[in-house]
């Protein structure tokens, strides 16, 4: 048996039926456009609804303003729509039987959308998945492991002084209390 979800199974299985070569699909929703297993994306050769000739051609990819994931422009029938490469190949190419709504890059680089390198998986998983930057390792994070384990086990000291004392707002004191923020420990 594989990693969680059959991972490693698939991951040969599709290794084996690409063979590094680039294959081409359509993408579900978007009738002149495909993806490739390389995570791709391009227009087909159309005519258009004013009756135009348009030539297929790799569409430019751009980053969602945070440096995280890959997007595309195409046009569906409801008008121009953003849409994720990384969705695009999966849509595409990895089956979901369980029916998923996330997708994991399994080595942690966003922009990496090769086929091969995503799964579908739930979402405490994809949270869960790898070297996530949670907590102290978020260059974000006003908390240092031990100040966050010690409002989760002291609750009854009270979310004002709690937040008071680590100089951190009420909502973010009573997640962490709760279990939302630092859920881990």
């Amino acid at each position: 048996a594989g990693g969680i979800h059959g991972c490693r199974d698939r991951r040969a299985a599709v290794l084996m039926e690409v063979n590094m070569i680039e294959k081409w699909r359509p993408i579900p929703g978007y009738a002149n456009y495909e993806v490739s297993t390389f995570g791709r994306v391009r227009s087909v050769d159309h005519v258009d609804s004013l009756g135009r000739f348009r030539k297929g051609q790799i569409l430019r990819q751009v980053s969602d303003g945070k440096g995280n994931y890959l997007y595309v422009s195409m046009m569906s029938p409801l008008g121009a729509k953003r849409e994720s490469i990384h969705r695009a190949v999966a849509s595409a190419f990895i089956p979901n039987p369980e029916g998923y709504n996330e997708i994991n890059h399994i080595d942690e680089d966003k922009k990496n959308n090769a086929v091969w390198n995503l799964e579908w998986c739930s979402r405490s998983y994809n949270n869960a998945y790898g070297g996530h930057l949670n907590g102290e390792r978020n260059h974000q994070a006003k908390l240092k492991e031990h100040e966050a384990r010690y409002i989760k086990e002291h609750p009854e000291e009270g979310t004002t002084a709690l937040a008071k004392k680590f100089g951190i707002s009420l909502a973010q004191t009573s997640a962490i209390i709760h279990g939302t923020r630092w859920g881990w420990l």
